[in-house]
């Protein structure tokens, strides 16, 4: 393949946008410096992957220039290259309104496009173009004769050129508050966003509440998501030799038909503060499982498949504990609001978090309503769901981030909420351990392989920005075990926090929970929370206490990218559990050297948890959902 077959499939309708659909402006368009960086992005970044010459870099280091596995760039190169990043924010081809200026006449759309792009940048282009005709791949061999090729040097630079000119893209609502310029890229994915929101929304129920199917899924204006995506990103590692550690700014998607990735932010004016704390509401929700709520899906007579259906079968879980009729959903709400206010005492809490197939949609909406109108601190409610807004019944996490909006009644700005929902990307099965382990064994038979009744629809993660600077991400119990697809997407994006909301036992530090969040903490350096409901651990309990064993009821393990993992505990005489993380900046360094002083790291404040208790007024509440 060569390199300009690879930019044909990355750019099949041209790198720059179309005024019209003249057809003299076609060969420019095809093959001229792509005028917006995260375009330009892309493209570097493809080419850089996919002949894997990035690896064997040695970015300002000439002492093993001699060597056939390495290549050498200059601190002064990549000075220029940093610089003309900067400077490409000052340079503006589009209007206020996010549109590019046009000018049919004198036919300035493709050369107001050519001028805002730095000449630096140009010159490398022309020498990526100069050997466009040459193969992708490019072997230089153990006898090191050959030197490396010119264009290696040219997609480097402006890889860091591109990278730089987006610093802040996609995090900050307002300049003023950026810790640099947010580039006028930034500005048109915001009208971007505007017009994939009215296009998205689905019948809303509520006026001031929104339901959406998020299409922000490319930052890039050009570039083929079917090839690759461009996203904004918030953590670069600090180990590895990857194409993660050569950006602080932008990171490369896989194609959309292996996972959908989406951008998720308010439409408000500004987003909360980073440097604030964020306190955390667990609700621990189902409290008690009964075995009988596993049951055996009803699919004929087994013989399916020949050999597998002797062993192989399906499971579904029975939400039994949800509350059915009008009145009780009114009661359990009136029960979170409870430990809402309770918890708020000694803090004011920002986010609440059920675990998974916690809720259904229908009582996560009237719960997201309540909040809206009464906890005005509160900026995220988190749920596992067994359907979303749309009818669709599955395994799913719901996410509603709470803003002030553009919506308004005279001069007042209106709180209202933007609803997100996705689902699990991988069923969980059931062994006998884990039969064992919960006392399911009246309800599934340990000799048999049992799969989660579910669909796998398609594949997605939403980053969700929540506060200035910083995004969550939320994972379903499997998506954290199996890392395909999800995690080069995680790692590539960097998301500060990431929830994992799970149906399991106790969780403690030398579970799998804990094994699968250190290496994210690790690479990229995201904070991860893990939380399950109480009735597995519960149910696993009870075992123990059959054998005699110490009993545990930590519903949740946070961990860092510097501490050890902390569980988070919510014994039976308790209804919640509250965890205050705080922000940090840090310094982030890039493999090539470039550093980014304002990175924002999550962590855990000291001696920050507290357990909810209601008091005896409430008793009755507590009695409805805690108890069988």
């Amino acid at each position: 393949m060569r390199i300009i077959d690879v930019i044909n499939m990355a750019f099949p309708t041209g790198t720059v946008p179309r005024s019209d659909n003249d057809a003299s402006e076609r060969e420019i368009n095809e093959h001229s410096v792509p005028p917006i960086p995260t375009d330009l992005f892309g493209i570097c970044a493809i080419l850089l992957e996919r002949s894997g010459v990035y690896h064997s870099l040695m970015p300002g280091c000439k002492t093993l220039e001699d060597s056939p596995y390495a290549w050498y760039i200059s601190d002064v190169e990549m000075l220029g290259a940093r610089e003309a990043g900067k400077n490409w924010n000052k340079l503006t081809p589009y209007t206020s309104t996010g549109k590019p200026r046009s000018d049919r006449k004198k036919r300035k759309t493709v050369s107001g496009f050519e001028t805002a792009v730095p000449p630096k940048v140009r010159e490398w282009w022309d020498a990526l173009m100069k050997a466009s005709g040459e193969p992708l791949f490019f072997y230089r061999g153990p006898d090191g004769d050959l030197d490396p090729p010119e264009w290696w040097k040219a997609i480097f630079l402006m890889l860091i050129t591109a990278d730089e000119a987006c610093a802040g893209i996609g995090l900050y609502s307002n300049a003023a508050n950026a810790p640099s310029a947010v580039t006028w890229v930034d500005d048109i994915l915001k009208v971007s966003e505007r017009e994939d929101l009215k296009n998205s929304m689905s019948n809303a129920t509520d006026k001031y509440g929104i339901q959406h199917r998020p299409l922000t899924d490319n930052a890039a204006f050009q570039l083929n998501p079917d090839i690759a995506s461009v996203h904004p990103k918030t953590r670069t590692p600090k180990v590895g030799c990857t194409l993660r550690t050569l950006t602080h700014n932008l990171s490369l998607m896989p194609p959309r038909g292996q996972i959908g990735s989406y951008w998720v932010r308010s439409l408000s004016t500004h987003y909360g503060k980073p440097e604030t704390d964020f306190n955390i509401l667990m609700i621990p929700f189902p409290y008690m499982l009964d075995p009988d709520w596993f049951e055996s899906s009803d699919l004929g007579s087994g013989d399916h498949l020949n050999e597998r259906g002797k062993t192989w079968n399906w499971f579904d879980i029975k939400q039994e504990w949800l509350p059915k009729t009008n009145s009780e959903q009114k009661k359990f709400i009136e029960f979170v609001c409870e430990l809402i206010k309770e918890a708020a005492k000694t803090r004011a809490i920002h986010c609440i978090a059920f675990p998974e197939y916690a809720l259904n949609w229908k009582i996560f909406e009237q719960l997201a309503r309540k909040i809206r109108d009464e906890f005005l601190t509160i900026e995220v409610l988190i749920s596992g769901s067994s359907d979303n807004c749309k009818g669709d019944q599955g395994n799913y996490v719901m996410n509603a981030l709470f803003y002030d909006g553009d919506k308004s009644e005279g001069d007042e700005k209106v709180r209202t909420y933007m609803v997100t929902s996705r689902a699990k990307h991988h069923r969980w099965r059931i062994d006998r351990e884990q039969i064992e382990t919960y006392g399911l064994e009246t309800a599934l038979d340990p000799d048999l392989i049992w799969w989660e009744h579910i669909p796998i629809a398609p594949r997605e993660l939403h980053h969700v920005v929540f506060r200035e600077g910083s995004i969550f991400t939320a994972l379903i119990c499997e998506d954290l075990a199996r890392s395909d697809p999800c995690h080069r997407n995680l790692r590539a994006v960097g998301p500060n926090l990431l929830f994992v909301l799970l149906m399991d036992g106790p969780q403690l530090s030398n579970r799998w929970s804990a094994r699968y969040s250190t290496g994210l903490t690790d690479d990229p350096g995201t904070s991860v929370l893990t939380l399950t409901s109480r009735g597995l651990i519960q149910s696993s309990n009870d075992i123990r206490a059959a054998a005699g064993e110490t009993l545990d009821w930590s519903i949740g393990l946070f961990k860092d990218d510097v501490s050890a993992s902390v569980s988070i505990s919510c014994p039976p005489n308790f209804q919640a559990s509250v965890m205050s993380l705080n922000v940090e900046r840090v310094d982030e360094t890039t493999f090539d050297g470039r550093k980014k002083k304002n990175a924002l790291t999550w962590r855990q404040r000291p001696k920050s948890q507290e357990q909810v208790k209601l008091g005896t007024e409430h008793q009755h509440l507590v009695d409805k959902f805690t108890l069988l």
